[in-house]
């Protein structure tokens, strides 16, 4: 606030002090004095004198007040709300972060999820099943069988040779010593 000191009259004080009540009104209470010069002696009577402020400019210091507050109060929030918002996109960039890390964990996965199972195909394609395997040993069965006969075939037909040849000599009269 802006105060301006003015003097005023008693009376121009009283009638400003009865239309305005928020001003500061002082007074200043003097002895009469008396001033001798020459001969001649002069009294001098005591002058009231009244320093009154005045308020010029409540309405300009209002309206001052009222912008630098709105102004101060923008200026806050503006700032809060960029440091709000500096804050949310440091959160959201940590959180993909995360995601991208995540997603290459589960790329890596999954490409070794497809190797396995290409690995497991090139298996399958090259082992053999129960089913076959069965097949496979009812075969080999079969030809332990048919050995075995063979075999005992071949047994039976050297036996007869044998028989043969040792009949043949005995014919002869020779003997044959196995």
């Amino acid at each position: 606030m802006i105060f301006t000191p003015r003097l005023l009259s008693g009376t121009q004080a009283l009638r400003q002090r009865a239309l305005h009540t928020s001003r500061l009104v002082r007074s200043a209470n003097a002895t009469a004095t008396s001033k001798t010069v020459g001969n001649v002696t002069e009294s001098i009577k005591p002058v009231t004198t009244k320093v009154v402020y005045t308020r010029k400019g409540s309405v300009r210091s209002a309206l001052f007040g009222l912008f630098f507050g709105a102004t101060f109060a923008s200026i806050f929030g503006a700032t809060y709300l960029v440091e709000e918002v500096q804050r949310a996109n440091s959160k959201l960039l940590a959180t993909v972060h995360d995601l991208y890390e995540e997603t290459e964990k589960i790329r890596g996965y999954l490409k070794r999820i497809t190797e396995l199972e290409k690995e497991l195909q090139r298996l399958q394609t090259q082992s053999a099943s129960q089913t076959h395997l069965s097949n496979l040993r009812e075969d080999l069965r079969k030809l332990y069988d048919q050995v075995s006969r063979e075999q005992l075939s071949l047994r039976a037909q050297l036996r007869d040779v044998e028989q043969d040849v040792h009949k043949t000599l005995k014919d002869q009269g020779k003997a044959l010593e196995l």
